[in-house]
């Protein structure tokens, strides 16, 4: 078997892996027409890939090639099938709890994580369950549980550690809103079926030792030299995110200027520890220096632990340590296949992993457009073109997953990342070193790092005034799977093929129109409202181009449901903002608004074709599409309600005054409540009222076309 039918091969089971994505991942159970579908394309595909390499590759690969490639790629969706995680017969999230008993259960089981800080003041970690007590019983269990515990220096664990914790135990909910994160599928990737929210620990065993201490031992040196906040922010420059708890405003304020991956252990710190490496044994022969390296390499990911990214750039450094021993060129192509390969061998639910996706596509763009970019900029200095062709080359090749994923990118992350290429250098360099010392003896480790903090200042400085710049981020709008095979296509094209590379800012145009059109159109044509399943009231009111907001202003809710929904919809800012005490403090973070009303305050406003009444006895009443509606966001209230009919009626709570039917007459009724109570639910039925609930039935979204739709059952229709 030749290079390129390896290749062939590879590509063929990765393409099978992604195939699995018409299931909806993770589906342990697809159907047997999406079974239909995979393989259907799986034919499709590689019968039109044979027939252009018979006529435009020579030697074309034989027909057999693409025949057994067609039958690696249904391997693969089988394998990936295979490989999801189910729960076990004893698994944790099987057990049942007896409603009406106080929730809590007592567990034992093994911590399998340090413990992290979430950004509501809770420590998380991730717990392998062993025995369940609750009440009077008493029962062996099985399964992977996250749990959540009140923040205590107490509470402090570590991996192999057993202990005993009480807390409530329950499963993960599906996403209620439109583009909100689906921590149930984040869960059932990871094999976790269930959460404890945990109110104590009851016992806990010592830690037993492990690489746990001598990251713990770099991570004190650090602080120590550095103080809480830089020496955590070196701690995970230089070990990854998952190494040490970074404070809220430090990860947004990287996250704002599209500077995250600094944050994580990647490709980039591989090739500076190797790099140090080889200068460090120069006068060594290939072979000790490849197994000093390779030594090196399990040591730091041991310390960083088994992540997507940092498993890939140790693979591809390992691919370039055997091309020293053995004096050859590395393909890096073949190289970055291969790696990609053999890491999806070992988990191909990584195919659907963000930060894998991420790594793999940054290599590829370093590989393939970084120089070329280069080659533009060759009127520049090398010290200039070498950071601006890396970062734009990584950059172009990640957006458009980013842009599928986010609906929204950092708008001055280019020139964040050029900027800052220097000070990252120097910082994570820096950051090896003093931990290195560390190891050997602490208060060297620590010294080292003090010796950081000016560079550090300097980064924090430069990107807090990048992120109090105007629009630091845009969104774009959904972006559909096709468009984002197109503009990949258009990028592997421009790098491939001259010509192409001659007119690049023609095939720039193609891909900003293929983003921004259809973006355009739909905000342009769009009549919509939407009603959030939200402890807060929220609504959103959307008429070709005009938006209009109610409410969401609650940092949690515009954080976790309003904000994500608007980027999906390509929303940049709010025509009007209807909110109480004109409090909109939380959205202007990231959205311009125009103008801000108080729902407490009588008036009459006009946007578009949208007539809204304020009234100040807790009403809200518009008009859109010659549909009426009418917002109560005070039950109390009683007066105006002769002008207050409606055919939709929306209230938050699980009960409804009867009068409110009588008045407003309403065809449909929305409740923003987990449940209602069975009077009003029943008055309700028997006036044949079409009724929703948003905890039962997600966020409801109304279109002149389609009518109303809840969002769980549009979210799982096939």
């Amino acid at each position: 078997m030749n290079r390129n039918t390896g290749i062939i091969f590879c590509l063929s089971y990765g393409l099978g892996l992604l195939l699995t994505g018409f299931f909806g991942f993770p589906n342990p159970r697809p159907s047997a027409g999406q079974w239909l579908i995979v393989l259907t394309s799986i034919l499709l595909i590689f019968g039109v890939m044979g027939t252009i390499a018979q006529r435009a590759l020579y030697p074309h690969p034989r027909r057999k090639v693409w025949l057994i490639g067609a039958v690696i790629a249904f391997l693969g969706a089988i394998y990936l099938q295979w490989r999801i995680p189910t729960p076990g017969v004893n698994d944790i999230s099987r057990f049942e709890i007896n409603p009406s008993a106080s929730q809590y259960v007592t567990l034992e089981g093994k911590v399998l994580s340090e413990t992290r800080l979430t950004r509501t003041e809770k420590l998380q970690l991730w717990l392998e369950v062993r025995e369940i007590l609750a009440g009077d019983r008493s029962q062996p269990v099985t399964g992977k549980l996250y749990v959540t515990l009140p923040r205590s220096e107490t509470n402090k664990l570590y991996p192999g550690q057993l202990i005993t914790v009480k807390g409530s135990l329950s499963g993960p909910k599906t996403p209620t809103n439109p583009g909100s994160f689906d921590f149930k599928s984040y869960l059932t990737a990871r094999g976790c079926f269930a959460t404890l929210r945990g109110k104590e620990i009851i016992k806990k065993s010592s830690p037993p030792p492990g690489l746990w201490q001598l990251r713990q031992r770099i991570v004190n040196a650090q602080k120590e030299g550095l103080k809480e906040q830089f020496g955590s922010l070196v701690s995970s420059i230089t070990l990854g995110r998952q190494a040490v708890d970074l404070s809220p405003e430090i990860q947004d304020l990287f996250t704002r200027t599209g500077l995250t991956h600094v944050l994580a252990v990647s490709g980039f710190h591989i090739a500076l520890l190797l790099g140090v490496i080889l200068k460090l044994t120069r006068n060594l022969s290939p072979r000790q220096q490849f197994f000093i390296g390779i030594t090196t390499m399990i040591f730091y990911i041991g310390l960083t632990g088994i992540q997507p990214s940092i498993m890939r750039a140790s693979l591809m450094g390992v691919a370039g340590l055997i091309g020293l021993v053995y004096n050859r060129q590395v393909n890096a192509y073949g190289s970055l296949i291969v790696v990609a390969t053999l890491l999806l061998l070992c988990n191909p639910l990584w195919i659907f992993d963000l930060g894998f996706d991420l790594s793999f596509l940054a290599t590829l763009g370093l590989i393939a457009g970084a120089g070329p970019i280069q080659k533009r900029l060759d009127y520049l200095p090398s010290i200039i073109t070498e950071p601006i062709g890396i970062t734009l080359a990584a950059s172009l090749w990640t957006l458009p997953l980013l842009l599928y994923s986010f609906s929204s990118f950092a708008v001055y992350s280019i020139p964040v990342n050029i900027i800052t290429t220097p000070l990252t250098t120097v910082i994570s360099l820096g950051g090896v070193l003093s931990g290195a010392l560390a190891l050997i003896y602490p208060p060297l480790g620590s010294f080292a790092a003090w010796l950081l903090y000016y560079p550090l200042q300097l980064l924090i400085n430069i990107l807090s005034w990048f992120a109090n710049l105007p629009i630091t981020f845009y969104a774009v709008g959904q972006l559909s799977l096709g468009v984002m095979i197109l503009i990949y296509g258009s990028l592997w094209l421009v790098c491939w093929l001259k010509p192409l590379q001659k007119r690049w800012y023609l095939v720039g145009l193609f891909i900003i129109s293929l983003i921004c059109i259809p973006t355009i159109y739909n905000r342009l044509s769009l009549v919509q409202v939407t009603v959030f399943d939200s402890r807060h009231p929220t609504v959103v009111i959307q008429e070709r181009g005009e938006v209009i907001v109610i409410n969401g202003n609650e940092p949690n809710t515009f954080k976790y449901s309003l904000l994500p929904f608007l980027q999906q919809q390509g929303i940049n800012r709010i025509d009007v903002a209807i909110v109480k005490d004109n409090d909109v403090s939380t959205i202007e973070k990231t959205l311009k608004i125009y103008r801000t009303i108080d729902p407490r305050e009588s008036q009459q406003v006009s946007l578009g074709s949208i007539a809204i009444d304020v009234f100040d006895n807790g009403l809200l009443r518009w008009e859109i599409n010659n549909l009426s509606w009418l917002f109560i966001h005070d039950k109390k209230a009683k007066d105006n309600l002769s002008s207050s009919g409606a055919e939709v009626i929306l209230w938050a709570g699980k009960s409804l005054p009867p009068y409110w039917l009588e008045r407003a007459n309403p065809k449909v009724a929305i409740a923003i409540s987990k449940f209602l109570t069975h009077k009003t639910h029943q008055s309700l039925v028997d006036a044949s009222i079409d009724v929703h609930i948003t905890g039962r039935d997600g966020a409801i979204m109304w279109t002149p076309d389609k009518g109303f739709e809840k969002f769980l059952e549009k979210e799982f229709e096939w």
